[in-house]
C-alpha cells in the first residue's frame, strides 16, 4: 500500500514539472516573437515627433520650420560624412 502512495506522489510531481516546463516554454516562445515584432514597429523619428508637437500646438509654424530645416541639414551632413 505504501508503494502505491509513493508512486502517486511521483506521478503528481512529474506532471507538475512537465506542466511548468510547458508554461515556461510557451512564455519564452511568445517573448521571442514579441521582440521580433517590436523591431517592425515604426520608430518615432525626430521629424515625426516635431510634426506631432506642431499638430498639438506646442510650437508655432516658425519654430517648426526652423527646427525641421535644422534636422534636415544635420541628416544631409551625416549622410555626406558617411560617404
Amino acid at each position: 500500500m505504501m508503494g502505491m502512495t509513493g508512486m502517486m506522489w511521483l506521478m503528481l510531481l512529474s506532471a507538475l514539472v512537465i506542466g511548468l516546463l510547458l508554461i515556461a516554454g510557451a512564455v519564452l516562445f511568445v517573448r521571442l516573437f514579441w521582440n521580433q515584432s517590436a523591431g517592425e514597429k515604426p520608430k518615432h523619428t525626430a521629424e515625426s515627433i516635431l510634426r506631432e508637437r506642431f499638430a498639438r500646438g506646442e510650437i508655432d509654424q516658425q519654430e517648426y520650420q526652423a527646427r525641421m530645416s535644422a534636422l534636415q541639414r544635420r541628416r544631409s551632413e551625416t549622410i555626406q560624412q558617411q560617404r
